[in-house]
């Protein structure tokens, strides 16, 4: 079947130059004759709901055990959302940020763990796609948001050092117009200096309405609030998005940091996107610095800030702040 799909996109595809025909096949094969045909329409909707995830290219699946499996733990994930953000159970996690010239934290990553009552933990890879299709990734941006407003509050009250955290928050907010202005409401609400916090967004957000998305960044940025580009270079990038929004940081994805052990020349890339990138006028952080060779490599660069398990994996709040508070280089 795949090969037959697969000859007639061709042929379409051909035929009409600018058609870029892919199709998305789902199948069920039948082995029980008591199930209802409404069943196996249903199995076979799902393999082709599968499919369809590879938007590039014709694709054919089969409804297995594997697949039947994923779509049970997504369902049983979908049902207890709702519950687990009213029993607090998404916890934000600091990852420090390190300044390269310094040595010092300058800043930290909130990052979300779904963790249960029973201390099972569902990690980010496992339902933060779900909900960015289901659209609840943006109650749970905003109780990440809250968590980090409380940590803030209670940790300048005691006189603690504190460093701006930046938030990460869907490209689904862009989609709500007051987005800009409710989250500045939040911030000032809580009676926190804007310079704190800082939004992040990612290169996806850039498929939507870049002049809703440049609105945004625009309100923040004029109200002290500063934003970063996350994961640059890991799947939507374009310089081009680079000019039509004024941003304050870009963040490279991992990657980058990943191809220099096995990739030679990956150095050389690395050098020369940070040094274009701060020529145009950007602060440019490296995430997934895990050895001492790749900070002395950064060191060479002009590269501001890096983010990895080198200093530190993503920890609770009680325990950030003791890191915070005695951390030497």
């Amino acid at each position: 079947l795949k090969c037959f799909l697969v000859e007639f996109t061709s042929w379409q595809n051909s035929a009409y130059k600018y058609g870029g025909i892919a199709i998305s096949c789902g199948l069920f094969k039948i082995s029980e004759t008591d199930e209802s045909v409404a069943y196996l329409i249903d199995r076979a909707v799902d393999a082709k709901k599968e499919a369809k995830k590879n938007k590039a290219d014709t694709t054919v699946v089969l409804f297995d055990t594997t697949l039947m499996n994923a779509l049970d733990r997504e369902r049983s994930i979908v049902g207890s959302m709702v519950n687990a953000l009213k029993k607090h159970e998404f916890k934000a996690f600091l990852q420090p940020k390190v300044s390269v010239k310094t040595g010092m934290v300058v800043g930290a990553e909130a990052l979300v763990r779904w963790i249960k009552a029973d201390n099972t933990v569902i990690y980010p890879d496992q339902f933060i796609e779900l909900f960015e299709r289901n659209g609840f990734i943006t109650r749970v941006d905003y109780a990440v948001l809250d968590t980090i407003l409380d940590y803030l509050t209670d940790a300048i009250s005691k006189k603690e050092p504190v460093v701006p955290v930046s938030v990460n928050f869907s490209r689904r907010h862009h989609d709500n117009e007051d987005f800009a202005k409710q989250l500045y409401e939040r911030i000032s609400e809580a009676n926190i200096p804007p310079e704190l916090i800082e939004a992040e967004i990612t290169e996806s957000s850039f498929m939507g309405d870049i002049n809703r998305l440049a609105n945004n960044i625009d309100y923040f940025r004029e109200r002290g609030v500063k934003v970063s580009i996350d994961d640059f270079g890991s799947g939507y990038s374009s310089l081009n998005m680079l000019i039509d929004v004024n941003v304050d940081t870009i963040k490279l994805d991992r990657f980058f940091m990943k191809n220099l052990e096995d990739k030679p020349g990956a150095d050389i890339i690395v050098k020369h996107i940070i040094k274009m990138l701060k020529d145009m006028g950007f602060e440019v952080l490296i995430e997934g610095v895990e050895t001492k060779e790749q900070l002395d490599m950064l060191k060479g660069t002009e590269c501001d800030v890096i983010q990895g398990y080198y200093y530190s994996k993503p920890m609770p709040i009680p325990e950030f702040r003791k890191y915070i508070a005695e951390f030497k280089v």
